[in-house]
């Protein structure tokens, strides 16, 4: 096959670029680690294409995973037409979902392979999701479930594409092999502290790339809305009076202040999501005092808006202070000319010139009151982010 797709993850997308058609790519889940929203999402960006999707489901019953398909916001209702599935769960628990394809003997992997291309002969074009392949292997021994998976997978290149879920089970080294025949492997990680504190992917290994960025992404599955990478913190700076708390609120779905007096003497916190992406936002004070916990917070963070008041160029020496704060970190950084709609605002061009910044750091004119003025300037910083990650 000589076209090329793509899972449906954007910025996952990103980082392995087009995937040549028949490829095969594994997505392995430490367990407890959400994995299916990959899945789900892959699935109903297809469907939307006009694709056809053949969904294996091995450890619960169809009916299951369009309950997950909604609830997580995918409407594939105007595509159940292309959506089909077999079904190997159901014949273990006696029952029946009239799905389009059955496999009914999921203790004998034997004709696993056999039956997938069959299901190939009656959709050539279409796209092959298997989840999860390990309810699978554990119905059999374990060998004996490795090779038939394995003998499969010639099977499972006959698709446009497929991508097959793995829960990451203390199988040896034949489940390392098995890994290895794919044309590409992404592992869903945990960062654990006696709980599970965040989740990650990480492309292992992608055939078509020489120049994989092996670095892990965090990311967060969130209902309604699918799979978004996760940036956990940007920090939102400037001197006092610059109009940080309400750029902080302006940009974000939720937020919260803390105010004393009309000035916040705490963290403005917010959150968003936005372009494939959930980010938390936090601002700082901006009085001198509390330069140490900017530092702090910096230090941290995964790149800064400094906000600054366009219509007192008196202010700027400040600026310059606290981006050589935070800029000492090396993060990712943005100006935000704020309240550029006043009358004698500088241009970002003054402003930068005033600054003296490096060419790298881009001065942005914005209204801070203005949500998409406000958020042009985060996607500023965002893809920034992003492409540190993949370069």
């Amino acid at each position: 096959m000589s076209h090329q797709t793509a899972l449906g993850i954007p910025q996952l997308d990103r980082l392995i670029n087009s995937i040549p058609g028949g490829s095969t790519v594994a997505l392995v889940n430490d367990p407890g680690v959400e994995a299916e929203p990959f899945l789900y999402q892959s699935a109903y960006q297809h469907l939307h294409q006009g694709r056809t999707i053949i969904y294996g489901v091995f450890n619960r019953a169809p009916s299951a995973v369009l309950r997950g398909l909604k609830e997580y916001g995918f409407d594939i209702e105007p595509y159940k037409s292309r959506l089909h599935f077999l079904d190997a769960f159901s014949p273990l628990m006696g029952a029946s979902e009239n799905a389009r394809y059955t496999f009914r003997t999921p203790n004998d992997l034997g004709r696993f392979g056999a039956l997938l291309a069959q299901i190939h002969k009656d959709h050539p074009d279409a796209l092959l999701i298997l989840d999860s392949l390990s309810t699978l292997i554990d119905n059999s021994s374990l060998a004996a479930a490795l090779q038939s998976v394995a003998d499969a997978h010639a099977s499972m290149k006959r698709f446009s594409m497929a991508l097959a879920l793995f829960t990451r089970w203390p199988y040896g080294d034949d489940f390392t092999r098995l890994l290895e025949t794919f044309d590409c492997v992404i592992s869903l990680r945990g960062v654990e502290d006696r709980v599970l504190l965040n989740q990650y992917f990480v492309v292992d290994r992608a055939v078509w790339s020489r120049a994989i960025d092996h670095r892990p992404v965090l990311y967060k599955a969130i209902k309604p809305g699918g799979v978004f990478v996760y940036i956990p913190k940007v920090v939102v700076t400037g001197p006092y009076h610059a109009g940080k708390s309400t750029f902080v609120q302006t940009l974000s779905d939720t937020a919260v202040s803390v105010n004393r007096l009309g000035t916040t003497v705490a963290l403005d916190h917010g959150h968003l999501t936005i372009d494939g992406l959930t980010a938390d936002i936090f601002g700082t004070p901006g009085q001198e005092r509390f330069d140490p916990l900017l530092k702090t917070i910096a230090g941290q963070a995964l790149g800064v808006i400094v906000v600054v008041d366009s219509t007192r160029p008196d202010t700027l020496a400040r600026a310059k202070e606290m981006m050589e704060l935070t800029g000492k970190q090396a993060l990712p950084m943005i100006v935000a000319a704020n309240k550029q709609d006043l009358p004698g605002a500088l241009k970002p061009a003054e402003v930068a010139k005033r600054l003296g910044v490096p060419d790298h750091i881009r001065v942005v004119g914005c209204t801070g009151q203005d949500k998409e003025s406000a958020r042009m300037v985060l996607r500023e910083l965002l893809n920034q982010i992003m492409t540190k990650v993949v370069d």
